[in-house]
């Protein structure tokens, strides 16, 4: 039984005490009873103290535990966008160094068709990398806005939004 059916329980049998207590009060019941009652209304008063506290401590430890997966979350797209950085430099270095030679031959107006490959291999890297500068920024600048909406929905009190795709309905609830 979890903290919270056993926070219900004991509330409930507190309130059945203090129902009873009250009849008892009420109707003049005899000492020993009355006293019977007081007890068992701290007794369940006690324990549902005790099953309030366990509560909260679940929803620590769940908090905490949310956290850390966002968190999580967050520094591994951190971590995306810095990979689509790396690579973008990898292939602008690929680019330099391909092209460098052949850049050489032009300048002295000696341009062979063995070069061809090196123009290839550098036109390629050149646009892998300026691919993925571009899918860099895009990824950076949907992290920030995201953080931005994030940030308002938590000053505003609203629950973490979700995904895009998980807010819109199916195709088949939208047809008539």
């Amino acid at each position: 039984m979890g903290a919270s059916e056993r926070l219900r329980r004991h509330l409930r049998e507190a309130s059945a005490d203090a129902r009873e207590l009250g009849h008892v009060a009420l109707h003049g019941g005899r000492g020993s009873h009355a006293e019977h009652v007081v007890r068992r209304l701290d007794d369940s008063l006690n324990r549902a103290e005790e099953a309030g506290r366990d509560l909260q401590a679940q929803y620590a430890i769940w908090h905490h535990a949310v956290y850390a997966a966002q968190l999580g979350a967050r520094r591994a797209q951190v971590i995306a966008v810095l990979g689509l950085l790396v690579l973008a430099g990898l292939g602008y270095a690929v680019a330099f160094s391909a092209t460098r030679g052949v850049l050489e031959s032009v300048a002295h107006d000696r341009f062979n068709p063995s070069d061809t490959a090196q123009l290839i291999t550098a036109v390629g890297g050149l646009t892998t990398a300026v691919g993925l500068s571009i899918a860099a920024v895009i990824k950076a600048v949907a992290l920030l806005v995201h953080s931005r909406a994030d940030m308002l929905r938590a000053r505003a009190g609203l629950p973490p939004g979700e995904s895009a795709a998980q807010e819109e309905p199916p195709s088949d609830a939208t047809a008539p």
